[in-house]
């Protein structure tokens, strides 16, 4: 959002939509404190709250005179960060932390426990108008595909804003988790995203979960948010837990889903120097896609809301369902064959997984081979009375992406989930916690979601109630219809539920999760991630990443610290994990493999001619920059390989996902493939040309602090990115410029230069399917093959066949079936450390499930406490 969004922006209808809206949904401010309630000395707490006040910086040089109540001694201030640690921003001015906790509740050995709405709806939004159809091609639907910084211009196909505050630029909020370019139209009014709060407190225990309609939140942007939530209540950050429903439709709260270099002048004048030739570069936008205000106005919003929610805290019991699902639950085990679509023998090829993909299946499936989804709906109430919640809670792992294609401000399918709960229960509040999974398995999409009525039972295309979703109808309205399904069941499994007395214990245990990802790396350098970028500079000390330096195992980008919450409540325990871990790691797996019969260029890495399969070491140059670095592949890109797991998840224990930070799916390392591979390439090259590495990107746009040179940056790249595949250097497989003909027995094969000359033969070829050709333990790049050679083939008692050679097919793992969302994912690898670090806090330090963690684990020596 611009400067404008900072101010207000102007009395134009939609705001006063927008405002209207949010005091129907019941959004607070920070005067909604509400009266405190009786309480105890919370001695030890207060101490905590004193710690954190002592570390702030001074508000002021006032004079010996001054009090610290005087608004004249606070410096003014626009947002949190101005006033430096352990003070905030509020009515213009750094206010000073309170010394102790706002709120107070008896010890008296009672779990105690109350909740809150809010609204997270931006201040301010420009609407604007997609040209894309049949009569323009080339406007991208659901995409804007006009300038951001300019006026609005009236052409046929050009995407126009609405510049309702007349200042040129297009003050758009950006959604999170569907790439760039994907502005809000407007809101869903029925179901815009919000947040809830709980507070679970007894005796000096306290811990507050905030649960935001967003996709994501990145490691630095969810601590600061914890801390600038303490400072306002006198709360120690430790005892928040921030938690994402990975919804797409929420606004962007990470960064990385901005306008593209194509929006804006100053990135087309880049891009056209550039030649676009930029690599990753090229796929990061080129202005955060969080608004200047949205952690601020969050931060506000959620204290009001904890606020009110502690003037009722009250004593609960609690009760446990669990709603068995209609789902694709299947745990694969050996070699995983999908139905051959296309009848031609190939195993597992493009066109069996796209109709493998496409297929109908309930509720939600999972894009990666093999992809179980989560067959259970948990339900949690905390009751006050018998039949009587204030909060209801419902988890499951499918990722909200229920939406139609039009991009509108929308909480998906867990706020129709929610609404459902809070019409049925009135005075609940409900909360969606969304269980462990990876962010491949998405709710919606191709999946089938059944039409039902306002109860939730599915109706078929009559209007009449069935039990049998083959029977359904499928959804107009899928959104809506989810919600109403998973709210019903949720309600009847609470009906025979046993009320039991609830308990509060608490413990937590870092993970420490190399970030692996170069594009976070250089997000975090352009100013995109600027409290990332803060941290990797070294520009802030925290102790919550480390250097390569402090661990070598870290890499060059470092690793991160992810903080894992254990909240026993009695007849239940709740586990927070960050990121979005994959489903084997809670529900368990077999060993399955998945054989690709047209990715026959992943099957030999190194090239040297021993199947990967049965390489004991696929060790591969990688090279960049005019270097070279030896790597050892860890497992098999074809067939790929999904080791045996253990479930952390039991009736009593639920995971929780996307919590405390982490952006993408967690996989295991032998089980996730690299995507980054060549996509240096490019800005290595880029800079190379006369005058682009002396172009400062900070000059050229990005919201970089100081100044960076494109070659310095490029360095900075290759640098960090060295435990990546860089560059494959070779492949093994032909692409033929025509179909070739029957060929029985080989003899041999050579490939010809047009000068005659032979670039490299030997005995073994695959010619086939189509027109393509393989040459296993055969380097083609090193062996100089170019489009125009010829590849001759030896049969008996034949002519050499002649084939005309259209070029090499190239390795690269970025486009590997299985790839999923590693692109977007800042730790893809890491969730085997995810995994030991829950097992530990499970198993009180004797995890006996414990999984390699590679050659070197990143977190040995650093804290495994809080």
């Amino acid at each position: 959002m611009s400067r404008q969004t900072q101010r207000g922006g102007g009395s134009r209808p939609l705001l006063l939509a927008i405002a209207t809206l949010g005091v129907l949904l019941g959004a607070c401010s920070e005067d909604d404190a509400g009266a405190g309630i009786a309480a105890v000395d919370m001695a030890d707490r207060g101490a905590q709250a004193d710690a954190a006040v002592a570390d702030a910086r001074p508000v002021a040089d006032a004079g010996p005179d001054a009090q610290p109540g005087d608004a004249a001694v606070r410096p003014p201030c626009t947002h949190d960060v101005e006033c430096g640690p352990g003070a905030f921003c509020a009515e213009g001015a750094c206010q000073p932390a309170p010394a102790s906790l706002t709120f107070t509740w008896p010890a008296d050995g009672v779990t105690r426990a109350a909740a809150s709405a809010f609204d997270i709806l931006p201040t301010y939004l420009e609407p604007w108008t997609d040209a894309a159809g049949p009569d323009c091609p080339d406007n991208r639907p659901g995409r804007f595909d006009g300038r951001v910084d300019a006026p609005p211009v009236d052409a046929a196909c050009q995407d126009r804003y609405d510049d309702a505050n007349a200042n040129g630029r297009f003050d758009a909020v950006w959604l999170g988790g569907g790439g760039m370019d994907r502005p809000a139209q407007g809101i869903d009014n029925n179901n815009p995203p919000s947040g809830r709060v709980l507070l679970l407190a007894r005796d000096a225990t306290l811990r507050v979960l905030v649960v935001l309609d967003v996709h994501a939140v990145d490691a630095a942007q969810a601590l600061a948010f914890s801390q600038r939530l303490g400072w306002r209540l006198g709360l120690p950050a430790e005892d928040v837990i921030l938690v994402a429903t990975g919804n797409r439709s929420g606004p962007d709260a990470v960064g990385l889903d901005g306008p593209s270099l194509e929006r804006l002048g100053e990135g087309i004048a880049l891009r056209a120097r550039t030649a676009g030739a930029l690599g990753l570069l090229g796929s990061l936008p080129l202005q955060s896609g969080v608004a200047p205000t949205f952690w601020d106005v969050v931060a506000e919003r959620s204290a009001a809301a904890i606020r009110q929610a502690a003037t009722r805290l009250t004593p609960v019991r609690v009760r446990v369902g669990r709603a068995a699902l209609p789902v694709d639950f299947d745990l694969p085990e050996g070699p995983v064959a999908l139905p051959d679509q296309d009848a031609d023998g190939v195993i597992n090829d493009a066109t069996d997984r796209a109709a493998w993909r496409s297929r109908s299946v309930p509720l939600a499936a999972d894009e990666r081979i093999p992809g179980p989804v989560d067959p259970e709906l948990r339900v949690l109430a905390l009751d006050v009375a018998p039949g009587r919640p204030i909060a209801l809670i419902a988890s499951w792992g499918a990722a909200p992406a229920t939406r139609p294609p039009a991009p509108l401000l929308s909480a998906d399918f867990p706020g129709a989930v929610r609404s459902h709960l809070e019409r049925a229960r009135v005075g609940a509040v409900a909360i969606w916690l969304p269980a462990a999974a990876a962010d491949t398995l998405v709710a919606g999409g191709p999946a089938f979601v059944p039409e039902t009525d306002a109860d939730g039972q599915p109706v078929d295309a009559a209007g009449a109630a069935t039990d049998a979703l083959d029977q359904a109808a499928r959804a107009g309205d899928p959104t809506s219809a989810l919600g109403r399904y998973l709210g019903s069941l949720a309600l009847a499994a609470l009906e025979d539920a046993e009320p039991a007395d609830a308990a509060l214990s608490t413990s937590a245990r870092y993970a420490w999760l190399p970030l692996t990802n170069p594009r976070f790396g250089l997000a975090a350098r352009l100013g995109l991630l600027p409290r990332l970028g803060e941290w990797l500079t070294g520009r802030s000390a925290t102790d919550a990443w480390a250097s390569g330096l402090q661990a070598p195992a870290c890499g060059g980008l470092g690793c991160l610290r992810y903080r894992l919450d254990r909240l026993d409540l009695g007849p239940v325990t709740l586990l927070t994990t960050p990121g979005s871990l994959d489903l084997a790691f809670s529900l368990g797996a077999s060993e399955a493999s998945v054989p690709f019969g047209d990715e026959r260029n992943l099957a030999d890495l190194d090239g040297d001619g021993l199947p990967d399969a049965d390489d004991p070491e696929i060790r591969v140059v990688v090279r960049g920059n005019g270097r070279e670095l030896p790597l050892v592949v860890p497992a098999p890109a074809n067939p790929q390989r999904f080791p045996a797991m253990v479930g952390l998840a039991t009736e009593r224990v639920w995971l929780v996902g996307r919590a405390n930070g982490g952006v993408g799916s967690l996989v295991s390392r032998v089980t996730h493939q690299n995507v980054f591979e060549g996509q240096l390439g490019p800005l290595l090259e880029s800079v190379r040309s006369p005058g682009l590495a002396g172009v400062d990107v900070c000059v050229a746009g990005w919201p970089c602090r100081g100044s960076i040179l494109l070659g310095e940056l490029a360095e900075q790249a290759w640098a960090a990115q060295t435990p990546l595949l860089a560059d494959l250097p070779g492949a093994h497989e032909l692409w033929l410029l025509a179909d070739p003909p029957p060929l029985g027995p080989i003899d041999g094969w050579r490939i010809e230069a047009p000068d005659g000359s032979v670039r490299v033969g030997g005995a073994h070829l695959e010619v086939g399917p189509g027109r393509l050709a393989w040459v296993p333990g055969t380097d083609l790049v090193a062996a100089g093959v170019i489009r125009g050679d010829e590849l001759i083939v030896e049969t008996p008692g034949e002519l050499p066949t002649r084939l005309a050679v259209g070029g090499v097919v190239p390795v690269e793992l970025r486009q590997h079936p299985n790839a999923g969302d590693a692109w977007r994912a800042d730790s893809p690898g890491a969730g085997d450390l995810v995994y030991n670090t829950a097992c530990e806090l499970l198993f009180a330090d004797a995890c006996p499930y414990r999984r390699p963690p590679g050659p070197d684990d990143p977190g040995a020596g650093l804290p495994q406490r809080p």
